[in-house]
C-alpha cells in the first residue's frame, strides 16, 4: 500500500509538470488601436486581427529579442509561423506584418515572461507575390516601446514556403549609457554601434510619463557597407531626479526598422 501511495504521488507530480509545459493557445479579442510608437511602420486597418495570450516556459532566457524564424528574405505561404526568443520580464510582445504599401495585414499580441514564443499569422497578399516586413516589438511595464526588430520577407499567394535561416537580433547596440546608470549635469552622452548599413538614427530622452526631454537625428559614421558607430550629447533640464528612457531608432526609406532603448536615472 505504501508503494502504491508513493506511485500515485509521482504520477500527480508528473501530470502537474506536463500541464505547466503545455503550449498556450491564443484567444482572440476585439481589435484595438496600434501602438503609437509603431506608427512609422504602417497604419492599422479595420480588418486587422489581434490575439492576446499569456506565455510561460522553461526556455533559457536571453538578453535581447531574437527572431529565429522566419529569416530575412524568406518566402512565405500563409500562415506565417514565427519563432522568437524573448528576454525575461519583457512584458508585451507584438508581432505585426506590414504589406509593401505600409498597410497592417495581421497582428498578434502576447503577454510574456520571456523565453521561447511561437505565434502564427494568417495573411492574404495583394497579388501572387508581395514584399512585406515582419516586425517584432516589446513594450515595457509602462506601455512604452522597449525594443523592435524587423525583417523583409516575401508573401506568396500559392506554392511552398522557402525559409531562410533566422537568428536576427537587433542591429542597434547602445554602449553608453548603461541600463540603470545615474547621469547628472544636464548632458547625456549616447553612443553605440549599428551592425548594418541603414538611414538616419533618431535618439530621444523620454520620461516614464511620455514627455520628450531631448531629441536629435544623426547618421552613423561609416556603415556604407558594414557596421557604423554613433555618438551624440543630448541636453536635458529637470527640477528633480527622474527615470528616463534613452531611445534609439533606426530608419530605412522613412520606415522604422529597429529600435533599442535603455533606462537611466537623470539627476539635475
Amino acid at each position: 500500500m505504501l508503494f502504491a501511495r508513493r506511485l500515485d504521488q509521482k504520477i500527480l507530480v508528473l501530470a502537474a509538470v506536463l500541464a505547466a509545459c503545455a503550449p498556450v493557445i491564443a484567444t482572440s479579442i476585439a481589435p484595438t488601436e496600434a501602438s503609437p510608437s509603431l506608427t512609422p511602420l504602417g497604419q492599422p486597418t479595420a480588418s486587422s486581427t489581434i490575439s492576446i495570450a499569456e506565455t510561460a516556459n522553461n526556455t533559457i532566457y536571453i538578453a535581447y529579442l531574437r527572431l529565429d524564424q522566419p529569416g530575412e528574405g524568406s518566402e512565405i505561404v500563409s500562415p506565417l509561423h514565427i519563432s522568437a526568443q524573448v528576454p525575461a520580464a519583457a512584458g508585451v510582445l507584438r508581432a505585426e506584418l506590414f504589406g509593401e504599401d505600409g498597410r497592417l495585414m495581421a497582428r498578434q499580441v502576447v503577454r510574456t515572461v520571456g523565453g521561447l514564443v511561437e505565434l502564427e499569422l494568417a495573411f492574404e497578399p495583394a497579388g501572387p507575390v508581395e514584399n512585406a516586413r515582419l516586425a517584432l516589438s516589446l513594450d515595457n511595464e509602462f506601455g512604452r516601446l522597449q525594443e523592435l526588430i524587423s525583417v523583409e520577407i516575401t508573401l506568396l499567394a500559392a506554392g511552398e514556403s522557402n525559409l531562410v535561416d533566422g537568428g536576427q537580433q537587433n542591429p542597434i547596440v547602445i554602449q553608453m549609457p548603461h541600463e540603470g546608470e545615474t547621469v547628472s549635469g544636464g548632458v547625456v552622452t549616447v553612443s553605440g554601434v549599428v551592425s548594418e548599413p541603414a538611414g538616419p538614427l533618431n535618439i530621444r530622452l523620454i520620461t516614464r510619463e511620455g514627455r520628450v526631454l531631448s531629441s536629435i537625428d544623426l547618421r552613423p559614421r561609416g556603415g556604407e557597407s558594414g557596421p557604423g558607430t554613433f555618438s551624440s550629447e543630448l541636453t536635458y533640464s529637470l527640477a528633480a531626479a527622474d527615470w528616463v528612457q534613452v531611445a534609439v531608432s533606426l530608419r530605412e526609406a522613412g520606415i522604422v526598422i529597429a529600435f533599442k532603448s535603455v533606462e537611466v536615472r537623470l539627476a539635475p
